[in-house]
């Protein structure tokens, strides 16, 4: 379980800790970008390596061949597909070749291993009873458990008592006056950003504990997830009654051009290359009219939008969505259709054009854009902040920042929500806070691994991430996305004789790239790589000193004699690391541009 971090593998220890006799349905809450899904998917595979350790009774060893089956439920198609590719990764990392298979719609494989189905074709006439001895049921984004859908599902696969009268005997067994004695319960885990609701219906029916939850704002601290900036677009008399009226406030009145404006003041991310650039942004309207009426607007100020909502088909939506990841769109306007199971990491501004008193949905939209974007054309990881629009309006007392943590009072323009933390945190005892020090006052380390995606990383001239496994690059680990999507995680090592052959091979795929640097650390690592020294090496006093004779000579040999002057000329330190870096990268780019277009044309093979 190497690709999990240290707090993921916690919440399923918690998890385990908090199942008795008593407890069989458990949620845990942790922030939209905190892998909840790859959290679950590591869960359902050990529970399967744990009810296969058994012998068979049949064949007296290890068998599958009528192993309990793993039940994941779901509710949207992209929700499906994602947990599909962070199943297939958790199987290729463990030792039992497990099936995945999905019910939804047309497709129908409830024989596979781990199932993940739609709740909504479960409740299908014939479509539950056809998934047999379901032994663990994961529930995503679980504060949807409520709706009766969810209830019956969970009643059915033996979750949730089948009756309000049912009682445990000694064992733990359901009993029922009219059916009798019931078999153990079968054990559900919850996964949600949001575990609550603004309808009143309490979500202590379905999940008896909580015993783990990692807030958006202790993500952010951690390095785990970027800071927020949040600013607001005030639009009098916004009719916020139903999401008709808004939705028609907001496309006939000024809220289009209000946006705009906002989002060319501060709608930017900072770009070494440029100094500044136009963030790739996504805007939630409440329904198509208003979404139409933004991307009309943004079109006129000659920035390219789109629009997706509910009613396209699914073919139109991802040629939209594909043309945003390339860059290509830089405003996608949302009609609510990317609220949940939706991840872009390049998206650096929010808009919230959907002004909402429900809390939950507010921190679904901010979601979309914390992520870290790891791609070679990103900002420095440690520079990079999501910009928070927010249009607000009426008299009604609607979710802001301010909801994202316990730790903020009020709310300033431009300010980030740890410079809110902090600030509440310092003032909250002090009584005159004119004479006060308002600088940050939380130092905590970020977790090393993040350290490492960030900081350690490296980008050939082609755009292919390294990790250097020795000096005077002689061994790398790199990460190549094939034409499935898929990040495959290659090693390229010299043999110890310089006229031998280099050998190149690949240690395994996973759906994301944060997911592939993760793996390749750990290969980087029994390869003999020190990323704990790369990281190191970044703060070496003589990386802010003038580059050795050596080294000068070198970047000469590789034909660097042009950047060499550019970098001596400059009157800011640094040098000896920037030359460093960049002699680092032409090297590699030399050996692995080339690998990786040979391993783009083979396939993954």
């Amino acid at each position: 379980m190497t690709h999990l971090r240290e707090f993921q593998t916690q919440a399923l220890a918690v998890f385990q800790d908090a199942l008795s006799s008593d407890v069989n349905r458990v949620a845990i809450e942790m922030a939209t970008g905190l892998g909840k899904t790859v959290t679950g998917a590591q869960a359902a595979v050990d529970f399967l390596d744990e009810t296969r350790t058994d012998q068979c009774p049949q064949h007296g060893e290890y068998c599958v061949c009528r192993p309990p089956r793993v039940l994941v439920l779901v509710h949207t198609e992209e929700i499906t597909g994602q947990w599909v590719k962070k199943l297939e990764f958790a199987v290729s990392r463990g030792e039992h070749p497990y099936s995945i298979g999905v019910v939804k719609g047309t497709r129908n494989e409830p024989d596979a291993d781990i199932v993940v189905a739609s709740v909504w074709t479960l409740a299908q006439p014939g479509r539950k009873e056809q998934i047999t001895d379901v032994g663990f049921v994961i529930v995503d984004e679980c504060h949807h458990a409520v709706a009766p859908t969810y209830l019956d599902t969970l009643a059915w696969f033996g979750a949730l008592p089948s009756c309000d009268h049912a009682g445990r005997d000694e064992h733990g067994c359901w009993d029922c006056q009219n059916t009798g004695w019931l078999a153990p319960p079968v054990p559900a885990l919850g996964l949600s950003a949001t575990l609550s609701r603004t309808d009143g219906k309490g979500l202590g029916k379905v999940w008896q504990d909580m015993p783990f939850s990692r807030s958006l704002s202790w993500a952010i601290r951690k390095g785990y997830l970027i800071d927020l900036v949040p600013y607001t677009i005030k639009i009098p008399e916004l009719d916020t009654s139903s999401d008709s009226a808004l939705d028609t406030s907001l496309a006939d009145g000024i809220a289009p051009e209000a946006v705009v404006n906002a989002w060319v003041q501060y709608g930017d991310v900072p770009d070494e290359r440029v100094g500044y650039r136009q963030a790739s942004t996504v805007l939630f309207a409440p329904l198509v009219k208003s979404a139409e009426a933004f991307a009309e607007a943004f079109n006129a100020a000659g920035v390219k939008a789109e629009v997706v909502h509910g009613k396209m088909a699914d073919s139109e939506v991802t040629a939209v969505m594909e043309r945003y990841e390339a860059g290509v769109t830089t405003v996608v306007c949302n009609a609510m259709k990317l609220t949940e199971g939706w991840d872009s990491p390049r998206t650096m501004c929010v808009i919230v054009a959907r002004p909402t008193q429900s809390v939950p949905l507010f921190v679904q939209m901010v979601g979309r854009g914390v992520r870290p974007w790891l791609a070679p054309e990103a900002p420095p990881r440690e520079e990079q902040r999501c910009v928070l629009l927010c249009v607000q309006g009426g008299t009604q007392q609607l979710a802001t920042v301010a909801d994202l943590s316990e730790n903020v009072g009020d709310t300033r323009d431009g300010e980030s929500l740890l410079a809110m933390e902090d600030r509440w945190d310092l003032g909250k005892d002090i009584e005159d806070e004119s004479t006060a020090y308002a600088g940050p006052v939380r130092v905590e380390a970020w977790d090393m691994a993040v350290q490492a995606s960030s900081k350690a990383w490296a980008y050939t001239d082609g755009g292919v991430p390294f990790l250097p496994t020795a000096k005077r690059g002689q061994g790398y680990v790199f990460c190549v996305q094939d034409t499935s999507g898929t990040w495959g995680v290659w090693s390229r090592v010299a043999t110890a004789d310089p006229l031998g052959p280099t050998l190149v091979q690949r240690w395994g795929g996973a759906p994301d790239l944060e997911l592939a640097m993760a793996v390749a650390e750990d290969v980087a690592t029994d390869l003999g790589g020190d990323v704990g020294a790369l990281l190191a090496d970044k703060t070496r006093p003589w990386r802010k000193a003038v580059p050795s004779a050596e080294m000068q000579a070198e970047a000469q040999r590789l034909g660097l004699g042009k950047e060499l002057i550019k970098i001596m000329e400059q009157r800011a330190g640094g040098k000896a690391g920037k030359l460093s870096d960049l002699i680092n990268r032409v090297k590699a780019s030399k050996v692995l541009d080339r690998v990786a277009v040979k391993i783009k044309e083979r396939g993954s093979k």
